[in-house]
């Protein structure tokens, strides 16, 4: 009954043109979800274990899918939200030109073990062996294989790629507003927002990729003044990150003769 409840508002809202209130809709969804406010180490069990917070995910991804057209500030939460899922490695085919242009991940911190490390390790698991830890282990195993399960699903019914194949083709003014979104959240004020914003910035590139010619045109200068910015902080792992992004765009704008002066003199 929520959902429907929720269904209904949006339908109203975006009938009327109430951005105002469908920006509240889907940020009450987005905190229902639960994805900003979950870490990594939690996101699976709990967000698996919640009906509430996958239904809330599912409605509100649908709904921005749906009714785009007719979000402004809400688009920030829904940025917010993929870019998490994206660093939590939840989804994989989200950004397709990572399958074709191949680069370092820069997001992923490599962990060196020890021999010390890795002996504790090994008497931890005999010591919980001998003391008949293995069933409960097994439960709980058990659990989060259903947890993780239960997780992709709902992922998977949230058709996020189509969501991010739709956001280039929508009208110019909540364009506008997705596109300022991802370059908030892309912009990396404190570096403890790094691994966030690459994730982000990779979505923003996927979705300039995929946007029809008169929204590239109306916001291109506002997207180069941001990697500018990005450019500009070198010696981190976004700047390298931005690099290969600028790259990628401009193979897909350098035919554009109002910008591509403008493309090669940032490369």
């Amino acid at each position: 009954k929520s959902l429907s409840s929720f269904q209904m508002c949006a339908l109203v809202s975006s009938h009327f043109s109430h951005s105002h209130a469908f920006d509240n809709l889907i940020v009450t969804l987005s905190n229902l979800s639960n994805i900003m406010k979950l870490s990594s180490d939690q996101f699976e069990n709990s967000f698996g274990s919640s009906k509430k917070s996958q239904l809330a995910t599912i409605a509100m991804f649908t709904l921005a899918r749906i009714h785009g057209n007719h979000l402004r500030e809400g688009w920030r939460n829904i940025c917010t939200c993929l870019s998490k899922i994206c660093y939590m490695g939840l989804i994989e085919d989200l950004i397709s030109f990572h399958g074709v242009v191949p680069f370092p991940d820069t997001t992923e911190d490599v962990p060196t073990e020890n021999n010390s490390t890795t002996i504790s390790s090994s008497l931890v698991y005999l010591g919980r062996w001998i003391l008949g830890g293995n069933a409960q282990e097994e439960i709980q195993d058990e659990e989060e294989v259903e947890y993780q399960r239960k997780s992709q699903e709902t992922l998977g019914s949230s058709k996020l790629r189509e969501l991010i194949e739709v956001s280039g083709l929508l009208d110019a003014e909540a364009y506008q507003f997705w596109i300022r979104s991802l370059i908030s959240i892309s912009t990396c004020s404190h570096p403890e927002e790094e691994k966030l914003a690459i994730h982000c910035l990779d979505i923003l590139t996927e979705v300039i990729l995929l946007s029809k010619d008169e929204n590239l045109l109306i916001i291109w200068s506002l997207v180069l003044n941001h990697f500018s910015y990005l450019l500009s902080k070198s010696y981190s792992k976004i700047f390298s990150r931005a690099v290969t992004n600028l790259m990628v765009l401009s193979l897909r704008l350098i035919g554009y003769q109002e910008i591509c002066d403008q493309v090669l003199e940032t490369l």
